[in-house]
Order: structure tokens, then C-alpha cells, then sequence
């Protein structure tokens, strides 16, 4: 239970500096797991919530273009 309280707080401090990409393959995998581990389903459900309302700021815009 700490660990995916530990991704839940994760998510919320690190979401606007993932890259989209990256965002879509988390949600993907959340969604798996919560048919997988229906007891997680509030948090992972949090999890998608985080990455789907918090845009990649400035700085993880350019990171991820050069990396390209």
C-alpha cells in the first residue's frame, strides 16, 4: 500500500514534467492494473486524473524535443 501511495504523490509532483508520450503508456498501464488490483482502483484512478489535467510545462517541452 506505501508504494502506490508513494506513485499517487509522485504523479502529483512530477505530472508537469513528464513528456505526453510517457503520460499516455502511465495511464495505460493504470488501467491495467485497476483491473488487475481492483483494491488500488481510487488511487490509480487519482493517478490518471493527475496525468491527464497536468499539461508538460515549458521546460519538458524542450527536453523532449531535443531528445528527439
Amino acid at each position: 500500500m506505501d508504494i502506490i501511495t508513494t506513485l499517487e504523490q509522485s504523479a502529483e509532483n512530477y505530472a508537469k514534467f513528464i513528456p505526453e508520450s510517457k503520460k499516455t503508456a502511465i495511464i495505460e498501464k493504470a488501467e491495467q492494473l485497476i483491473t488487475q488490483q481492483p483494491i488500488f482502483k481510487s488511487q490509480l484512478s487519482h493517478i490518471i486524473e493527475v496525468m491527464k489535467t497536468n499539461e508538460c510545462e515549458e521546460i519538458c517541452q524542450i527536453i523532449t524535443k531535443k531528445t528527439k
